[in-house]
């Protein structure tokens, strides 16, 4: 079990920036070498090949204008989805004070609250 860095001693700090023993970075470091040699690979092709930039097409401003359509849409589900929200919340309250009600306001005869509305409004 690691014990949590005390910050007033730089020497506990860097123990535990640099232990191997409890890292998840052991476990990614094969990927993270495979990663980086398949970037130096297509660096290294970019700069030994010819390379000229493709000529643009009426598909890459369709391209361009269906983005635009999907962060709008985006947007708008996002917009719609924080009102339902809102809309929700203020169900929830409307109905605690729904069942707060009674309690406040009315009482029997004999001095005790009835349950049965504050029961009868959970049901619903």
């Amino acid at each position: 079990m690691m014990a949590y860095p005390n910050p007033s001693t730089p020497r506990a700090f860097w123990r535990d920036a640099l232990d191997w023993k409890h890292s998840i970075t052991r476990h990614l470091v094969g990927r993270i070498f495979a990663f980086s040699a398949f970037a130096l690979l297509v660096s290294l092709l970019f700069l030994v090949l010819p390379w000229s930039p493709p000529q643009i097409s009426h598909v890459q401003y369709t391209g361009g204008v269906l983005a635009a359509l999907l962060v709008l849409r985006t947007n708008a589900g996002y917009e719609r989805w924080w009102e339902g929200r809102k809309l929700w919340g203020g169900i929830v309250n409307q109905s605690r004070n729904l069942a707060r009600a009674p309690r406040y306001l009315h009482r029997g005869r004999d001095g005790r609250q009835p349950d049965t509305f504050r029961i009868q409004a959970a049901h619903y």
